[in-house]
């Protein structure tokens, strides 16, 4: 079951040229594993959720991927005690808190995998993420400079979120979403999961880059239950690329990496049953 990265995404997880929850779940129905992915609720209801000063990560993935697993768990031909939950970006932040939910559902999850997720706040990310952007630039007009202070000046509203009130945005999104992500301890949550994990890194990825995932090998390396893997010349969609490519990577064509689909496959079937 898939859960989607940060904004209003298809099942598909579309992104300019690339799609790559359609990829994986091609991809693992070639090896007869079942794949659900949906579209995001921010995608469907997106009016409805922009005008929600209440919203939070719990209510536009979480919540979902709990009640997919219980739908799933109902189906004919699926096996309720082989039901993984792969998320991916923030749906990959995500892991931890859903696998918490799931701890108090009827139908629990048998392992989780998690691609291209960071252990560091978002606001944190995304000042990286302008920072390496624009110096990819040759020369930064005046414009730009201005569209890159005043998201600054905005993610500089969350070093002071008590000051907040819920009708108060940053970068158009109000303040609860960023709240709930700013006491998330996404680390410890990580720390909780005793289900197998599958951890997937791509090194040429510049908006969850290989610090990120030094700081889950410190973490969680020594743990039995935790495999992490990273991938040369793969960037955040895990297609292949450079990191200095940024944006661009988004507007050519291409598939996942099938070596990343083949270890997700790996990793669901090392758990069938013996007959």
């Amino acid at each position: 079951m898939l859960i989607h990265g940060s904004g209003s995404s298809d099942k598909d997880e579309t992104v300019g040229s690339l799609k790559p929850f359609r990829d994986i779940a091609e991809g693992l129905a070639e090896k007869g594993i079942a794949v659900y992915r949906f579209d995001k609720r921010s995608y469907v209801f997106g009016l409805r959720l922009a005008a929600d000063k209440h919203m939070t990560l719990m209510d536009e993935s979480v919540e979902d991927a709990v009640n997919a697993v219980q739908l799933l768990a109902k189906q004919e031909k699926i096996d309720p005690d082989r039901i993984f939950v792969l998320g991916h970006s923030l749906g990959g932040n995500a892991v931890p808190a859903i696998s918490r939910e799931l701890e108090k559902a009827p139908v629990k999850a048998r392992g989780f995998i998690m691609m291209a997720a960071s252990p560091r706040p978002l606001d944190v990310l995304m000042r990286e993420q302008y920072d390496y952007l624009y110096s990819l630039m040759p020369e930064v007009t005046e414009e730009q400079q201005a569209e890159k202070d005043m998201a600054f000046a905005e993610l500089d509203k969350l070093k002071d979120p008590d000051s907040l009130s819920e009708d108060d945005t940053v970068l158009s999104v109000y303040s609860a979403y960023w709240k709930w992500l700013l006491d998330y301890d996404i680390l410890q949550a990580a720390k909780e999961i005793t289900l197998p994990v599958l951890l997937l890194q791509g090194e040429e990825d510049y908006q969850v880059t290989m610090e990120d995932f030094g700081i889950w090998k410190d973490a969680v390396g020594d743990k039995e239950n935790w495999h992490l893997v990273s991938y040369p010349g793969l960037t955040h969609p895990f297609t292949a690329g450079q990191k200095s490519d940024g944006s661009a990577a988004y507007s050519r064509e291409a598939k996942m990496d099938s070596s990343v689909i083949n270890d997700i496959a790996d990793f669901v079937n090392s758990f069938i049953p013996a007959p």
